[in-house]
């Protein structure tokens, strides 16, 4: 759940359980530990084992989209820019924005490459 007491912090996950397959560990084959439930954050939509947590936040250093301003009434109005939030994806549909090629398909099962690199807000 959303955290909106004084300690909250902008750019913290909202971590949920998921069951879904397919996806992989946000935090590379590398980092990932492959230990304790997979979770999914509600905001951006990646997937961290429970004990890959820290190291997303530590080495990874992969916030998730603000989620909250904490300006005053006039810095409010005056700050309305939205800045792009880019997560990298193993599977996406459609086309590039940039070159309208049609983004490939996972050919192998399990494939871990990273084929578009998409904006959570906007789905750039």
């Amino acid at each position: 759940t959303c955290d909106w007491n004084e300690t909250a912090v902008n750019g913290d996950h909202l971590w949920c359980p998921t069951s879904a397959s397919g996806d992989f560990c946000y935090v590379g084959a590398d980092v990932c530990r492959k230990h304790g439930p997979r979770l999914k954050c509600s905001a951006c939509k990646i997937i961290a084992h429970t004990h890959c947590i820290p190291a997303l936040v530590e080495s990874v250093k992969f916030k998730c989209k603000s989620s909250f301003r904490d300006v005053g009434p006039r810095q409010y109005r005056e700050q309305t820019a939205t800045h792009h939030h880019w997560v990298h994806r193993r599977n996406q549909k459609g086309k590039c924005k940039a070159c309208n090629k049609g983004f490939q398909g996972k050919l192998l099962f399990g494939s871990k490459e990273i084929v578009a690199i998409s904006c959570s807000w906007c789905k750039q």
